[in-house]
């Protein structure tokens, strides 16, 4: 099974990605939005990864978490860096800051456009605070719970 979590990253930007914790062999990989593999990292036990790639493109960015042996809980972090020189971005992760908007049938991409990054994210859904983007099937919306009141929905 490999888990996939997302964020939107600017060409020259910098991002790092690291595991938190894990109990299990892993191996991160981070995917460009041209599917291309950026870096590959393994981990045993209790030997945690890290790296921090400046991206290349802009787009859509997949880290890709998978054990490699053994099976358990783990916690990754993402932090996308405002610039080369490592300052985190002060905005929220789910304001809406661009104006834009989703409705059923709108792609990942167009929902990052809308939202930015995720709280957090899986195969399935986005999450914005208590409120989640779904994803079923596929990479397009199929519904959505907007309890948190935060979605920009069309």
């Amino acid at each position: 099974e490999v888990d996939e979590w997302y964020f939107h990253g600017v060409k020259g930007q910098k991002v790092t990605i690291a595991e938190m914790s894990a109990n299990f062999d892993m191996l991160m990989r981070l995917i460009s939005p041209s599917s291309t593999v950026v870096q590959t990292a393994l981990a045993g036990g209790s030997e945690l990864i890290s790296f921090t790639p400046a991206l290349g493109e802009t787009g859509i960015y997949t880290v890709q978490v998978s054990s490699l042996a053994g099976t358990g809980n783990y916690r990754i972090s993402i932090s996308v860096w405002a610039s080369a020189t490592p300052t985190p971005l002060s905005t929220p992760l789910s304001k809406n800051v661009t104006g834009e908007t989703f409705t059923l049938g709108s792609t990942k991409a167009q929902v990052l456009q809308a939202m930015g990054n995720p709280t957090r994210s899986n195969l399935v859904y986005f999450y914005y605070g208590s409120s989640t983007v779904e994803f079923a099937g596929g990479s397009n919306v199929t519904g959505w719970d907007n309890s948190g009141g935060n979605l920009a929905i069309q």
